[in-house]
């Protein structure tokens, strides 16, 4: 098993080697052609002939040529790595695994930065069941490359997709923040679609919380976690960000703090619709001032949150110009992948000034099948109107 092993290792990695090797050199109607030729030049070239020939086939007569050209190099130069990787391949496609890998780890010894001897490697440990060190020699030839970063990125999905414990192990490596972390991590997120690998690995990497420096990583991550339906997992990666017990609470509710709040605010600034917070009049504080063009109404305000299924109590103040749209502001949470409010705090009539503004509130329910949630403050004005001003203020969310 561990020879067939080896030889399927080999397999996957020699086809790509071309590409890295010799790119753009020849078309690959001509390849086999060039096999066959005779090599009177650099130890580059032999060991160039010998990683096409074992792309071309596996005959032992290509084998044979593929390890005369690779020994030629490497006697010509002993840290030709390309060729030492194609003399560990020969052996592999023989069945001879354990010399097939003391050469290939005699080649990593030479260096750290050889792209495909690292990937062979990996792929060697992954078969193994040796996660710690597959991942580790994937860092290696993520650290090597630019041109193959998709295909070690695929690789690495493609593990994680099949083996939630690789995913897990890939998230406890990514804790100890090695130099290969903040470029890879973006493109694992993005293009990962397993929501179980997602989580495992966001899991490990941030048992202990969210650093205030992970805090755009993590936001990718929710992102794509509720795009992908796993809100349980969302729901969990919001706690590790909010800190203990600020899921499952509003952040923020006065507007004192501002972006210095994790998951805080998102907040609309265009010029016909947008939020801004400014001074409470009469008052040291801040309030959010809403403010809306003519015909324009929506969310002008939205936080996430992760409630647990139960009975809570919505408060807050809310006033308004007169000419702003009757009942605005509102508050609305809904349920993520909900269209419909479980809940809405309208502007009480009357609450046209600060000293209108009394606290209102509202009971409500969070369903069993309501794992995360926005709240939202809504606001908007009519189209008799040039522009229309509201505010919110001491938002909360408590339970009962």
């Amino acid at each position: 098993m561990a020879a067939v092993a080896s030889c399927m290792m080999a397999a996957v990695v020699s086809v790509p080697i071309v590409l890295f090797t010799m790119p753009n050199v020849v078309p690959g109607a001509i390849r086999a052609q060039l096999v066959s030729l005779p090599l009177v030049v650099s130890p580059e070239a032999r060991a160039a002939a010998a990683a096409i020939a074992l792309a071309t086939d596996q005959s032992e007569e290509t084998l044979d040529k593929a390890e005369r050209w690779a020994n030629e190099a490497v006697l010509a130069d002993p840290l030709e790595e390309s060729a030492i990787r194609s003399l560990s391949f020969v052996n592999a496609y023989r069945g001879k695994n354990d010399k097939a890998m003391a050469i290939l780890r005699y080649g990593e010894s030479l260096s750290k930065r050889d792209l495909m001897t690292e990937l062979a490697l990996a792929l060697d440990a992954r078969q193994s069941g040796d996660n710690e060190q597959s991942i580790r020699h994937y860092g290696h030839a993520l650290g090597t490359t630019i041109r193959g970063y998709d295909l070690i990125v695929e690789q690495v999905l493609a593990n994680t997709s099949q083996d939630v414990e690789f995913a897990r192990d890939l998230g406890t490596a990514m804790a100890a923040r090695p130099g290969w972390r903040d470029r890879f991590l973006p493109f694992y997120i993005a293009r990962t679609q397993n929501p179980d690998a997602l989580g495992a690995t966001i899991g490990a990497m941030w048992v202990d919380g969210v650093p205030q420096e992970d805090r755009a990583l993590a936001s990718r991550a929710l992102t794509q976690m509720l795009r992908l339906g796993s809100t349980d997992n969302a729901a969990r990666l919001i706690g590790r960000v909010a800190g203990p017990g600020g899921a499952a609470r509003v952040r923020d509710g006065g507007f004192e703090d501002g972006p210095n709040v994790p998951l805080g605010w998102d907040i609309e600034r265009s010029a016909s619709f947008s939020g801004l917070a400014v001074p409470k009049e009469g008052d040291d504080g801040k309030v959010l001032e809403l403010g809306a063009s003519s015909g324009h109404a929506g969310a002008v305000a939205s936080q996430i949150l992760a409630l647990a299924p139960g009975n809570y109590r919505l408060s807050g103040s809310l006033w308004a110009e007169s000419n702003a749209d009757s009942g605005m502001p509102r508050l609305q949470i809904r349920c993520v992948g909900g269209s419909d409010p479980i809940v809405e705090l309208r502007k009480a009539e009357g609450a046209h000034s600060v000293a209108d503004a009394r606290p209102i509130s509202t009971p409500f329910t969070v369903p069993d099948n309501c794992t995360v949630q926005y709240i939202e403050v809504r606001f908007g004005s009519s189209l008799f109107v040039s522009r229309s001003r509201g505010w919110v203020d001491d938002i909360s969310v408590d339970p009962l």
